[in-house]
């Protein structure tokens, strides 16, 4: 017994020590980054589509290539264009010994980690014990709950802000929206302004950088000095959602990407980080040569995930509305108090009643505001007449005064699509002839379209082109190319005065004195002032330059001063109708003087569809040309 006994115990032992050193062996192989970089290889988590939504990378033909252009955010010698090599490089970082706390690449790439441990289960592996209080920290602030994607429409009076610009929100526990953070993604251009600004936008010259900010600095920018409306589009991201989107923008700080305007710009790398959030999405992919911020909002519609919008509007069309509410005498008092002319207690003391002496004096305050951000005020004359302004006001009760509601104009998701297509034909009684005609314009809005979910008043194309063809005789010529068209029509009131102004570049195949037809390269720029007709439309001028090079001219070119006037309406939503004139002096390169006076008429079909006539009669030399245009739109 006691033998058996002594041999059973021996070989018990010898059990436990096999198992023993077998567990070791698991444990040693675990501890290994090259294990889980072989069941991430066997899981093909390279190919997926979350890390090469966190590493930004695009299909290109040699494979693929991020969009990330900083050095800093991969961790790969090639990991910008080898996504097997970066998932490598980041799982084999993740057990660094030689870094701690901030610097781990655990605390600078927490969206990667949260996800390669919920596939590999690396949190389970003998990873180095790091703390990441700045992350903590910055998460424990943010404390995110939800998204917003918010639309900052057209600056009309800004050519780099005229196809709006698009951010997102994100909201706290805090009751106050104003209270919740910005997301922005826009180009760092302080090294490069002046005449290359263009140039090296169309290129990549600049760095884009994602910023993190308070939402009431991004209100006052946009709502108060820029006189922007904000419109919210409220998301159905989750919290953890929202906070692994936050974890990916943690990885994406201070780290840039060349900005490019027509496509890798603020529209559509903005998208990546609401793709991080919820991964199922599909939102960067199957765009085109150009991404435009009001499309980038159709798209997170067509996803599903919007759950409502709201209408934040500017600061000018609050004062507006309190000036529609007044009249002309009461706003010549406001105006009186912030020119310092009369004191405010002393000039309210001639109206009606309270609700009078409140808007007088709460548009006195935005008015002096208004002096004093245009350096019309000095600081200490500022603060004397607003703080007397103040007082007075605060007198009364902080009651806000019984204003004209605010009109919530259409949403810029909903107005007609940003390309147009437009198949005509045009009868003509000069040198041209009749002929059949067709254009492409991928962008934007001509200021005779319709007009609702666009800035009143405003004209952007860049890149259009329109060609005319005389099938019977087999020829097909370039009508027209704008490679920039830009008109500003901002009316001017009683509160403010802006100018108009307008700028166009391109070729123009147009007709001669002598009967001859051909291409002319033109730019033509001017300001002027443009004021409303009632509710119908608007009404405008300018004095203008125009430079025209051709052979026809006597040597080679004509520069000339000119004038134009024009007339907008829209009697009913479905119809718009216009005329200008205009009337150009050549005086150098070239004597002559040519007239133009332009009829059209617009009618909208549907959104998308619109039938268009343009009536036009023009004086080249002692030659008088007549025409009509008849032509179908589709915008796409």
């Amino acid at each position: 017994m006691r033998r058996s006994s002594i041999f059973a115990s021996l070989f018990f032992f010898l059990v436990l020590l096999q198992n023993s050193h077998a567990e070791n062996l698991v444990n040693s192989k675990n501890q290994n980054p090259d294990h889980y970089i072989a069941m991430a290889a066997t899981k093909g988590l390279a190919q997926s589509r979350t890390w090469r939504i966190l590493l930004h990378y695009k299909q290109v033909l040699s494979g693929h290539e991020s969009l990330i252009d900083d050095p800093a955010f991969f961790l790969a010698r090639h990991g910008k264009t080898d996504p097997s090599a970066e998932l490598d490089a980041t799982i084999r970082s993740f057990f660094r010994t030689d870094v701690a706390d901030d610097q781990h690449p655990v605390c600078l790439f927490p969206a990667r980690f949260r996800w390669l441990d919920q596939q590999l289960g690396l949190s389970s592996a003998p990873l180095p014990q790091v703390a990441c209080p700045l992350l903590d920290k910055s998460m424990t602030k943010a404390d995110p709950t939800s998204v917003s994607m918010i639309f900052a429409s057209a600056h009309i009076n800004s050519p780099a802000s005229m196809f709006g610009h698009p951010f997102l929100r994100v909201d706290t526990r805090t009751e106050s929206k104003l209270l919740s953070n910005a997301i922005s993604y826009a180009a760092r251009t302080d090294a490069y302004r002046g005449p290359l600004y263009a140039y090296y936008g169309l290129f990549g010259y600049y760095h884009g950088f994602f910023s993190f900010l308070p939402y009431y600095d991004k209100v006052s920018e946009y709502n108060d000095i820029d006189l922007r409306d904000l419109w919210e589009y409220h998301l159905d991201l989750s919290a953890e959602e929202a906070r692994m989107m936050l974890y990916h923008l943690w990885e994406l700080d201070r780290k840039y990407s060349y900005y490019y305007f027509f496509d890798e710009n603020c529209a559509y790398i903005i998208l990546f980080l609401l793709e991080a959030a919820r991964p199922s999405l599909d939102l960067t992919s199957g765009w085109g040569s150009y991404v435009l911020p009001v499309d980038s909002f159709r798209r997170v519609l067509e996803s599903g995930i919007v759950t409502g919008v709201s209408y934040r509007p500017s600061k000018m069309t609050k004062i507006m509305a309190m000036a529609d509410s007044m009249g002309k005498e009461w706003i010549e008092v406001s105006w009186q108090i912030a020119e310092g002319k009369v004191a405010a207690v002393d000039a309210i003391k001639t109206l009606p009643d309270d609700n009078a002496r409140k808007l007088v004096l709460d548009m006195a305050a935005e008015l002096l505001q208004k002096r004093f951000a245009e350096n019309k005020l000095g600081k200490k004359e500022y603060q004397k007449l607003f703080l007397a302004t103040l007082a007075s006001r605060g007198s009364m009760g902080g009651d806000p005064p019984s204003v004209r509601p605010v009109k919530t104009p259409q949403r810029p998701d909903m107005g007609h699509l940003s390309g147009a297509f437009t198949l005509g034909y045009e009868a003509n009684d000069g040198p041209k002839g009749n002929r059949a005609t067709f254009s492409l314009r991928p962008a934007l809005h001509d200021i005779m379209d319709p007009q609702a979910g666009y800035v009143e008043g405003s004209q952007i194309d860049f890149l259009s082109f329109s060609f005319s063809t005389q099938p019977q005789k087999g020829k097909l010529w370039i009508e027209r190319a704008d490679l920039v068209g830009i008109v500003s029509l901002s009316p001017i009131n009683s509160i403010f005065t802006p100018m108009s102004w307008k700028a166009n570049f391109g070729l123009n195949r147009r007709e001669f004195a002598n009967d001859d037809v051909s291409e002319a390269l033109f730019v033509n720029g001017g300001g002027g002032y443009t004021t409303r007709v009632g509710d119908m439309g608007l009404a405008y001028f300018f004095l203008e330059a125009d430079l025209q090079a051709n052979h026809n001219f006597d040597k080679g070119y004509a520069l000339g001063p000119g004038l134009s006037l024009g007339l907008i309406l829209d009697p009913v939503p479905e119809w718009k109708t216009g005329i200008k004139a205009r009337a150009t002096r050549f005086v150098l390169g070239h004597e002559d003087t040519e007239y133009e006076v332009v009829l059209s008429q617009r009618y909208t079909v549907h959104r998308n569809m619109g039938i268009h006539l343009d009536l036009k009669g023009s004086r080249i030399g002692e030659r008088e040309i007549k025409s009509a245009l008849l032509k179908l739109v589709l915008f796409m």
